[in-house]
């Protein structure tokens, strides 16, 4: 018996395990069922069939997924270059007009240094 300890639910069960023992005409109605080795061979066969056929379907839903996931990244890779390109560009612009306003002011020193050099000549 598989309870280990003793009480009235674990002796009504015995009891009535009895009973339908007795009720079936004993052990020899449930007597072993044998299987041949060649059905054995086949049931093993017959399940490694059903495993790959279950792993194949699996293996081709993950592959599409898959596929459809790299698709998706592949579109934010390339939109998320073309956003910082965007950025890169937007900087250097920034860059550029700073670096042109100093070029002004230098040419304007120059420029004001020419014209004082020409009214001072006058």
């Amino acid at each position: 018996m598989f309870v280990t300890f003793e009480n009235d639910v674990t002796k009504k069960f015995e009891n009535n395990e009895t009973k339908l023992v007795s009720l079936l005409k004993g052990n020899k109605t449930f007597s072993k069922v044998k299987l041949s080795n060649k059905e054995v061979t086949d049931l093993v066969e017959e399940l490694i069939k059903e495993r790959r056929e279950e792993n194949a379907s699996l293996f081709k839903q993950k592959a599409k997924a898959l596929i459809d996931s790299k698709i998706q990244f592949e579109k934010f890779v390339k939109q998320k270059e073309k956003e910082f390109q965007e950025a890169i560009t937007e900087k250097l612009k920034e860059f550029n007009k700073e670096m042109e306003d100093t070029f002004s002011l230098v040419e304007d020193i120059e420029e004001l240094r020419k014209t004082y050099e020409e009214t001072l000549q006058k």
